[in-house]
C-alpha cells in the first residue's frame, strides 16, 4: 500500500420475523446511513425486536427496537471502543428536528441537526452513524433517542455478536436510522504538532461541511495542461477569524465526495485535534485515470499565526470570511 506524501507548504503547523411492519430499506436513498461502505443497505434485511437493558438496574426498558446485526458493518468489533465511542455522543432529551443533507428545509422549520451524523472515539475504529429511513427527510427525535439506539446495538450485536448492526424505531416519530460500525481502515490519521485552536473552534467546519455523495473530481490546476476540475486545490475550510482551518490537497487528481471528505473530517478531529494537535488523514480516492481506489493523503489542519491579517490567494473558497 503506497501513500502519497504531499508537497511542503509554508505556515502549516499541522433479527425477527420479516413482518409487513417492518420498515422498507429502498437501496437507491439509503446510502447516506451505511457512508462508511459507499454502498445501499440490501432490502431483505432481518430484524429483531429488541428491549434494552437498564445501564444501572440491569431490567429491560419498556421501548421495544428494531434491530439486525450484520458483518458488513464490520466484525471482530471490540466492546470498549463502542462505548468508548457512545461516551463521546450527546445525550439532551429535548426533541429536535433532523433534516437530511442536499434537502431544502420547510420554510419556518428550525433546522437542528443536519444528517448525516457520525460519532466517533479516540481510537476511532468505531463510528456511531445516524441517518434518515427512507423515504424521509425530515425527522423529531432527542439526542438521548439516537444514543440508546446505539446502546441497544452495542448490547445486542456487538457485546454478544461481535459484529455491527443497525436500529430502527429508535423513538422520537421513528424516522431515523442508528447504526454501529468499524471504519474499515479507509481512512488513517497521523497527528504532529501541537495546535492552539480548540475542538470547538473546528467543529464549526465540521457541521458547516457538505455532505454530498456525489462523486466529483479534485485536483490541483497545472499550467498548459487542461483536465476538468470539479473542486481546484488546495481548498481550506476555516472557522470564523481562521482560528482553525482545515485544507483539502492532494499530489495528483482525485474522484472522491464532499461525504468521504467530511468523514476524514471528523476521523481527524476525533484522533488529532480532541488531544490538541494538528494532523492529516489519508482517504482511499479514486485516481480517474487508473480507475481504482488508493490510499491518498488528501485532508489537513493547520492554524493560522496571525488569522486576521490572512488573506487566501484568488479561487480559494472559505466556509467564512475572518471577522
Amino acid at each position: 500500500m503506497v501513500f502519497f506524501p504531499l508537497p511542503l507548504l509554508v505556515l502549516w503547523t499541522l433479527p425477527c420475523s420479516n413482518d409487513a411492519a417492518t420498515p422498507t430499506i429502498q437501496q437507491s436513498e439509503f446510502a447516506y446511513i451505511d457512508i462508511l461502505n459507499d454502498s445501499p443497505l440490501p432490502t431483505d434485511l432481518k430484524w429483531e425486536d429488541v428491549r434494552l437493558a437498564d445501564s444501572i438496574h440491569g431490567s429491560l426498558t419498556n421501548h421495544v427496537y428494531r434491530i439486525t446485526c450484520n458483518a458488513r458493518f464490520g466484525v471482530g468489533i471490540d466492546p470498549r471502543e463502542s462505548f468508548e465511542a457512545l461516551s463521546f455522543a450527546p445525550r439532551g432529551y429535548r426533541q429536535e428536528t433532523w433534516l437530511q443533507a442536499d434537502t431544502p428545509a420547510p420554510p419556518g422549520v428550525h433546522i437542528d441537526v443536519t444528517l448525516p451524523v457520525i460519532v466517533l472515539g479516540n481510537s476511532t475504529k468505531v463510528a456511531i452513524t445516524a441517518g434518515m429511513n427512507p423515504p424521509q427527510r425530515i425527522a423529531h427525535a432527542s439526542a438521548f433517542n439516537v444514543s440508546e439506539a446505539a446502546r441497544a446495538v452495542i448490547q445486542h450485536c456487538v457485546i454478544s455478536r461481535r459484529i455491527g448492526g443497525i436500529a430502527n424505531n429508535i423513538g422520537g416519530d421513528n424516522k431515523l436510522l442508528v447504526a454501529v460500525q468499524n471504519t474499515h481502515n479507509k481512512y488513517q490519521a497521523t497527528c504532529d504538532a501541537p495546535i492552539e485552536a480548540s475542538s470547538r473552534q473546528c467543529q464549526y467546519i465540521l457541521d458547516e461541511m457538505p455532505k454530498s455523495l456525489k462523486q466529483e473530481v479534485f485536483g490541483r490546476p497545472l499550467p498548459g495542461f487542461f483536465e476538468p476540475l470539479d473542486v481546484a486545490l488546495p481548498f481550506p475550510l476555516r472557522s470564523p477569524a481562521g482560528a482553525c482551518q482545515y485544507v483539502i490537497d492532494s499530489v495528483r487528481s482525485v474522484s472522491s465526495s464532499w461525504a468521504k471528505i467530511w468523514i476524514a473530517a471528523e476521523i481527524l478531529a476525533a484522533a488529532c485535534i480532541r488531544a490538541g494537535k494538528g494532523g492529516q488523514v489519508s482517504a482511499l480516492a479514486t485516481i480517474p485515470t487508473l480507475g481504482r481506489e488508493i490510499p491518498v493523503p488528501y485532508l489537513r489542519v493547520r492554524v493560522m499565526e496571525e488569522p486576521r491579517h490572512v488573506s487566501l490567494p484568488p479561487g480559494e473558497a472559505a466556509l467564512t470570511t475572518d471577522a
